[in-house]
């Protein structure tokens, strides 16, 4: 199963699929925890009466009046009317990047805040709002050297700092990331999405007992939360727990019908099960809401073969395979079927495709010896059988042995 990915908030919550996070984790999708720094007008102080300010800070305040109002489209003239006038005040080009960020403009947001820093260096909320658009774009290194810098500037910001976390375990530095979400913690020890992103690190390096530990304290922090139910789901099924898993993977999706993360984790722990007409509802529903996600449809697949379902087993691996071409398990799925079906040349061609990707899998050559064998390439299903051996695969090992004679 894959994993992750993972949730932000900005300014209000989203779930954002295995786009967001293959996070690498040896598991299932496990939502991590993200949200913006709050500042829903700015970090910038307010005085004196509006008639004695400036026209441009009279079209700012005019503008901060129609974002109260979700009247983005009047708050956004006002503000570029006064940008019209001080093109470079630092404050209105943050108040106009928070609207773009309101309406979904990520880019434009982006480009804004960008701005804004490079006229005030020392905003640490513009660095911090920076990296956070920059992380839900992927742009990494970038929004780690965001929230570097808002966290010189503010070091004891518990939200940068658990963001910051977040980004450094998306890039594999794991050890650092669970420094940022301990820290996070000791910053402020009531806040659930730190407790949450440790748990789901710790879970991604094996520690599942302290995993568990961490997800049942941001569960009861808050208990409306549906990422740390997803985490504590992971985790528990990952010490062979599967029904505390199923369990908890139902609890996320009933706090949060649309989680796919958790209707992902729930489909393949159902297939486990053995509860496959269930699971296959579940996985059908993720492709539909996530149609560019490899792993869903490989997931898929697996279902449909398990239900005997091969013309719909081979479509999902295909799907799968053109997402992710590397993706090994699709390869190696998809030849079974083809292999099943009599059609032998195309399923030696994904064993092989297989191979190439991890040459060091003996279940592969396995596969592919026995589909060689099948087509009467004697001397060439022997060498598959034969490195299916070496790597542990002990009916190659009898097979390339033959049939032992009785002793006379």
């Amino acid at each position: 199963m894959a994993n992750p990915l993972a949730w932000l908030a900005a300014p209000l919550v989203r779930h954002l699929g295995a786009w967001f996070l293959w996070l690498l984790l040896a598991g299932s999708a496990s939502g991590l925890a993200q949200e913006p720094p709050p500042s829903p007008e700015g970090p910038f102080e307010q005085v004196g009466e509006e008639e004695d300010k400036p026209l441009a800070e009279r079209h700012l305040l005019k503008g901060r009046e129609w974002m109260a109002k979700q009247q983005f489209r009047e708050a956004e003239k006002e503000f570029r009317a006064a940008l019209e006038l001080e093109s470079e005040n630092a404050e209105i080009r943050f108040s106009l990047a928070d609207l773009l960020d309101r309406c979904g403009r990520v880019e434009e947001a982006i480009a804004e805040f960008q701005r804004a820093v490079a006229l005030s260096p020392n905003l640490a909320e513009g660095h911090s709002r920076l990296g956070f658009l920059l992380h839900q774009k992927q742009r990494l290194d970038s929004a780690i050297a965001a929230y570097r810098e808002a966290l010189r500037l503010r070091p004891r910001d518990a939200v940068t700092t658990n963001n910051l976390g977040l980004a450094l375990h998306e890039k594999g530095a794991t050890d650092e990331a669970l420094e940022k979400f301990r820290e996070a913690i000791r910053l402020r020890p009531d806040y659930a999405p730190a407790h949450t992103n440790l748990g789901v690190a710790l879970s991604s390096k094996g520690e599942h007992a302290l995993a568990i530990e961490e997800l049942r304290e941001a569960i009861k922090l808050d208990p409306d939360d549906a990422p740390p139910h997803n985490g504590l789901g992971s985790a528990l099924e990952k010490t062979g727990d599967l029904d505390g898993g199923i369990a908890e993977y139902r609890e996320a999706l009933r706090l949060d019908p649309q989680y796919t993360d958790a209707a992902y984790n729930l489909g393949n722990a159902l297939r486990v099960k053995g509860k496959l007409d269930e699971a296959l509802g579940y996985l059908q529903a993720v492709v539909g809401d996530r149609p560019q996600d490899a792993g869903a449809y490989f997931s898929l697949g697996v279902a449909f073969e398990g239900k005997g379902m091969a013309d719909e087993a081979e479509a999902a691996f295909r799907r799968a395979l053109e997402l992710k071409p590397d993706h090994v398990e699709a390869h190696n799925h998809l030849g079974v079927i083809l292999h099943k079906r009599g059609y032998l040349p195309e399923a030696v061609d994904e064993y092989v495709a297989a191979i190439l990707l991890q040459p060091e899998n003996g279940e592969l050559h396995q596969n592919l010896g026995a589909a060689l064998q099948q087509q009467g390439k004697v001397k060439q299903a022997f060498a598959a059988y034969q490195r299916a051996c070496q790597l542990g695969q002990q009916e190659s090992c009898k097979r390339i042995q033959g049939p032992r004679r009785n002793p006379k």
